[in-house]
């Protein structure tokens, strides 16, 4: 529910009347942003009132300014998953205004989107990750050096995604270069002296036509 809290506007719990979100605006809060504070809230109702709350002070309260700041483990991951899908030359922005993201065409269409009024209040910063302006990932692994924990780690590749890895490992095929190029994410695979490349626009799809190929 909507209340003043030491002289600031707030949604608070009804039963504990703890803060969940503060107003950062000047004046009293308009209907159609208390109903979506309270929509937010009752996505994470599930999850418990403390979470609700650590959800918050990491979104709000602690007043990100880029994207390093951002600690919501849900918010990262979902933001992988966009990292994934993203062309050669997109970019990856995150409102923290609105809590959302948007996929921009180019890094000029990214600046363009922060001018003017409308674009400062949306709060725009870059969704950082290990896709870069087309910067080729193998830059942490070496030719035949592939390491699948980090690739996890940095949000390249899922758990699940050894599967198709461990089929053709056993096969005798090995990961010898993995890359992002202008095309798309290059896969080069060895067994022997035989050697096999393989191109497709997200990490896991090329991994599993790399599978049902060989």
């Amino acid at each position: 529910m909507l209340k003043k809290v030491d002289g600031k506007w707030a949604i608070v719990s009804k039963s504990s009347e703890k803060v969940l979100a503060y107003y950062k605006g000047e004046g009293k809060p308009d209907e159609e942003w208390v109903k979506k504070q309270e929509r937010r809230i009752q996505f994470y109702k599930h999850k418990g009132e403390h979470k609700i709350m650590k959800t918050y002070e990491d979104l709000m309260e602690g007043k990100p300014k880029k994207w390093a700041d951002i600690k919501d483990k849900n918010t990262k991951k979902e933001a992988s998953q966009f990292l994934k899908a993203l062309d050669v030359g997109q970019v990856l922005g995150y409102s923290i205004e609105h809590q959302e993201f948007y996929i921009y065409d180019s890094e000029k269409d990214f600046k363009n989107a922060q001018k003017g009024t409308k674009g400062k209040a949306m709060q725009w910063v870059k969704v950082e990750g290990w896709i870069r302006h087309g910067i080729a990932v193998n830059e942490a692994y070496k030719p035949g050096k592939f390491n699948f924990k980090a690739a996890v780690k940095i949000g390249m590749l899922q758990k699940d995604d050894e599967k198709p890895i461990l089929s053709m490992k056993k096969k005798g095929w090995e990961i010898y270069e993995f890359i992002l190029t202008s095309k798309g994410f290059e896969l080069t695979m060895k067994k022997g002296s035989e050697e096999k490349k393989f191109l497709d626009k997200r990490p896991d799809y090329v991994l599993k036509q790399a599978e049902k190929k060989l």
